[in-house]
């Protein structure tokens, strides 16, 4: 596809309609940020990363906590636009369903890291999933306006770039392993196309757990695919020695 095709895609009206409602509401100042891989298409559509086609029907959104933002109940928000509020008995979390489309809101998981299930946010009307290394992603946003798509907050492309090899290493199913690296490696040529974000991605290495950045270096060591820009932007970056 040319970068015309790319911009020019449509987005889901209702998709559109959900992140002007986010905006509207004051959620993207308040700590919202789109992530997964909505986020990684923003990323196509509108900051040079290459594309490939890849769908999802799934919304992921991350919210900081503790909230500081005005009471306002999300979830109801959310039934207003249409979505069936949809609760997951095993765990206690909540989604959203409209047809196909599925809006989930996430959350750092901290703690011993071992809790998953979502605890009832009263001031966001929500109960978000808890997400190891979501923190990465909630420290480093960044805005993106466009015409499509309003105003978006989305990790910055080096906390997307750190935390899915973060998560890829985890990955117990193969398809979701390798779709991860795959965004990855995407990602990691459009950081070694612009200098300064190079920098961005060795400030926030330079913020994370030594344990945490051990394990990214391994995760790009042994991924089983070819990360070669990947390994690059960890060179240039200072993460791992040249040689």
């Amino acid at each position: 596809m040319s970068s015309r095709e790319i911009k020019n895609e449509d987005y889901f009206p209702v998709l559109r309609e959900l992140f002007q409602v986010m905006a509207d509401a004051g959620l993207w100042d308040a700590g919202l940020s789109l992530v997964g891989s909505w986020c990684f298409k923003v990323y196509q559509n509108h900051c040079g990363v290459e594309y490939f086609p890849e769908r999802t029907l799934d919304v992921d959104f991350a919210i900081r906590l503790p909230y500081r933002g005005e009471k306002i109940n999300v979830g109801g928000m959310l039934k207003g636009l249409g979505l069936e509020e949809v609760l997951n008995h095993a765990d206690g979390t909540v989604f959203y369903r409209s047809g196909e489309l599925s809006v989930e809101f996430l959350k750092d998981r901290g703690g011993d890291g071992r809790e998953r299930g979502g605890a009832y946010e009263p001031d966001l009307g929500i109960a978000p999933v808890a997400v190891p290394y979501m923190r990465i992603l909630l420290s480093n946003p960044m805005e993106i306006k466009a015409r499509d798509l309003g105003r978006v907050v989305v990790p910055s492309m080096a906390a997307f770039f750190l935390h899915k090899l973060l998560v890829a290493s985890e990955r117990r199913r193969e398809d979701k392993r390798v779709k991860d690296y795959r965004q990855v490696e995407a990602v990691a040529k459009a950081i070694l196309a612009q200098p300064a974000m190079l920098d961005e991605v060795k400030r926030i290495a330079d913020g994370l757990h030594k344990k945490w950045v051990k394990k990214v270096v391994t995760s790009a060591g042994k991924a089983g695919v070819d990360l070669g820009a990947t390994n690059a932007v960890l060179r240039r970056a200072g993460i791992v020695e040249a040689g």
